[in-house]
């Protein structure tokens, strides 16, 4: 078993004037152990002030883009006629392929926008683009694990274009689960948004996230209650 611990301290941050950002991965960063988790090559938390103006169109090529929205309400547009509004604990999947031209704002006129943006790279390049999006209901993800993106769409999930499996839930304090992988080539890395976890002797405060490799399950234990998020990505075999 590999472990790769990623404190939160070491996330960078942009402020941007209608967006504060905090990067946990990305191409750009001087840290090379920052710069992807397998194809896993962005995470970053977003917060935007209610009614702000956003981001403007802006383009997206051969990447699989997830945004998981847990405050406020998040506006989407895109050059290939998708238009609507994605609501707390909602999930949107781009699969940008060839070429998307979006924008995105938070709609809310009342709450703060926190979301998640997850860049992965597909298993191959020039992909018809495709949107996608699916809410969640409390009963969904409430002391359970809620499986959100899945490589073939099962079970009510997003279907991207690689081997990755996306996953939510928020647990009581004093829960525990084990995770299982779905494909031994992958490797898993777990994000705590918000409480405090163990794992595998390794405490997880809020915001932490730890790579873990080279496994078949590991025990999940909440030392509060926590609201965490479980990527199993492809560690090789993407297009880049």
């Amino acid at each position: 078993m590999k472990i790769t611990n990623y404190p939160r301290e070491e996330r960078k941050f942009a402020d941007i004037g209608f967006a504060q950002i905090h990067f946990s991965f990305r191409a750009d960063y001087i840290e090379k152990k920052r710069h992807n988790f397998g194809a896993l090559w962005n995470l970053d938390e977003g917060l935007m002030d209610p009614d702000s103006k956003g981001f403007g169109m802006h383009p997206h090529k051969d990447m699989e883009v997830v945004t998981l929205l847990l405050n406020g309400e998040g506006h989407h547009k895109d050059n290939q006629n998708n238009v609507g509004t994605l609501k707390s604990k909602g999930v949107q999947l781009i699969t940008a392929g060839t070429g998307i031209m979006h924008e995105e704002y938070n709609y809310s006129k009342t709450e703060q926008y926190v979301g998640y943006q997850i860049f992965l790279h597909p298993r191959e390049k020039g992909l018809k683009p495709k949107y996608q999006k699916i809410e969640l209901s409390t009963d969904d993800y409430t002391n359970k694990l809620r499986l959100i993106v899945t490589p073939d769409g099962r079970n009510n999930t997003l279907a991207i274009a690689n081997d990755s499996f996306l996953n939510y839930g928020i647990f009581d304090q004093g829960n525990s689960i084990n995770y299982r992988l779905n494909m031994s080539k992958n490797g898993v890395l777990i994000k705590v948004h918000k409480g405090k976890i163990e794992i595998e002797g390794t405490i997880l405060r809020e915001k932490d996230e730890i790579g873990i490799e080279d496994f078949e399950s590991i025990a999940i234990k909440m030392l509060e209650q926590s609201e965490i998020m479980i990527f199993e990505v492809q560690m090789e075999n993407y297009a880049i």
